[in-house]
């Protein structure tokens, strides 16, 4: 194996290795500051969401939620509620740390800021 292939795997075993300590990191800081039981969505968001989905909705670690090209757009309500509260893929569960009503009025807000009636 030549060195540069042989640079080539470490550095991919490597970003392999660091994702998820990074995605970790980012959801213990998103999680660490208390939620008020009576949050507006647009908090909740700010607090639980915006480290990997940005303050914009424009992504970041985690896919985009707003603008036209978001991935979520035609994505109905319930997908998104139950997302939140279960965890798909490497987004974690919040169903533990939020509320029935916090999760409905993060949804809320993400689906009004997309264009789209709550």
């Amino acid at each position: 194996m030549s060195r540069y292939r042989a640079g080539r795997h470490s550095l991919l075993a490597m970003r392999r290795l660091l994702l998820p300590i990074a995605c970790a990191v980012l959801v213990l800081g998103a999680c660490s500051e208390p939620i008020p039981d009576d949050a507006p969505g647009a908090e909740i968001y700010r607090i639980s969401c915006a480290p990997c989905h940005g303050a914009e909705l424009q992504g970041r670690s985690g896919p985009r939620l707003g603008g036209e090209e978001a991935p979520s757009i035609d994505l109905s309500r319930d997908y998104f509620v139950d997302t939140i509260t279960r965890g798909r893929g490497r987004m974690p569960a919040f169903g533990n740390r939020l509320s029935e009503a916090q999760i409905d009025r993060v949804v809320d807000f993400v689906l009004e800021r997309q264009g789209r009636a709550p």
